[in-house]
């Protein structure tokens, strides 16, 4: 018995299956972690909240009293 092959002959091709890919988990990353510049930093942030900071291209934390980048 053989398995049918993953991707059959009239689907899409790999590379767009990959891009496919990487685009949902950029939209689950953006939902999961806040992203944003400096700026736009919330104002009543909790202890330990993540976020991206696209004007520094890092990622930041907050300790309860500072951004710290990692």
């Amino acid at each position: 018995m053989s398995l049918p092959p993953l991707l059959p002959e009239n689907s899409r091709t790999p590379a767009e299956w990959m891009r496919r890919a990487a685009s949902l988990v950029n939209m689950v990353v953006r939902r999961l972690m806040d992203i944003g510049a400096t700026g736009d930093r919330p104002p009543n942030p909790a202890v330990g909240q993540q976020r991206f900071n696209t004007t520094t291209g890092q990622p930041e934390w907050w300790d309860g009293a500072s951004w710290i980048t990692w």
